[in-house]
């Protein structure tokens, strides 16, 4: 991976692994591609990018041994990735956090560049394909923070719904992706996906 991945503004990276992995049976930061934990993939992906800092959004109980890596756990129960991209947001020391989900065994160095070069005028990016947001691998401004705590503090825990309000209040933008970009936000869900039998 070379410089010319790096990218031009200041960001943290975030890997979201909190989820409880039900439907697969097994954790998913676990799994492996080519031989590589999924979870040490996605890290080492925003390590090339450039990040300031990279942590984890976990589970209490896991022990996800990535160190020196700091793994935040949600303050909010419940609330599902929006409660991880929050507590990502609160902890990030840079102006932007560029978030990738463990589940995304498709997504590459150069396709995260591609939409880190979709950051203009100081507003993050999420992608969208088919009218829905992709929220899992997208970039957010670390000044949408407050926005989004007034929503989950009201009950209001949908990613689509807290980022339609930052797009309208400008603080993100949406890059519509073909059908052959939108295959590589692809997510392992159940073991078929991944290529193993049900247990």
């Amino acid at each position: 991976m070379t410089d010319e991945l790096h990218l031009r503004c200041d960001f943290s990276g975030l890997v979201l692994a909190g989820g409880r992995s039900t439907r697969m049976g097994r954790d998913k930061a676990f799994l492996r591609v080519d031989g590589e934990r999924l979870i040490d993939r996605q890290l080492a992906i925003l390590r090339a990018l450039g990040a300031r800092e990279v942590f984890v959004s976990g589970r209490r109980g896991v022990n996800y041994r990535v160190s020196p890596v700091n793994v935040h756990l949600d303050r909010l129960a419940g609330c599902g990735p929006a409660g991880g991209i929050l507590r990502g947001l609160q902890v990030c020391r840079s102006r932007f956090l560029f978030v990738l989900a463990v589940d995304l065994p498709a997504i590459s160095p150069s396709f995260a560049a591609e939409i880190a070069r979709h950051v203009a005028q100081g507003r993050g990016v999420v992608p969208r394909h088919d009218g829905l947001y992709e929220p899992l691998a997208a970039i957010y401004p670390r000044s949408v923070l407050p926005l989004w705590e007034t929503m989950v503090n009201a009950g209001q825990c949908s990613l689509q719904d807290l980022i339609g309000a930052a797009v309208r209040s400008r603080q993100l933008a949406s890059w519509s992706l073909t059908n052959e970009q939108h295959a590589a936000l692809v997510n392992w869900n159940c073991p078929a996906d991944w290529g193993a039998p049900a247990s």
